[in-house]
């Protein structure tokens, strides 16, 4: 059986005004940032960016996903 690409994308903006950056390919959803995802967040928005994508392959990631914006 072939496994079909799936492309998770998701978008949680942060800044409601007009001057913020995009980061256009994260994977802030990822075990990885378990331990400091609210800390790394934070530094990012108080850098300027305003607005994540997160992206995955894969569909076993949606949950995490749909986690982290509903959170956000």
């Amino acid at each position: 059986a072939s496994q079909e690409m799936f492309e998770v994308l998701l978008i949680i903006q942060y800044n409601r005004g007009m001057d913020y950056l995009t980061d256009i390919h994260c994977h802030l959803h990822e075990p990885d940032f378990d331990c400091d995802r609210s800390e790394v967040i934070a530094r990012a928005v108080a850098s300027g960016i305003g607005r994540f994508v997160c992206n995955s392959g894969n569909i076993s990631d949606l949950a995490a996903v749909e986690a982290l914006a509903r959170e956000n």
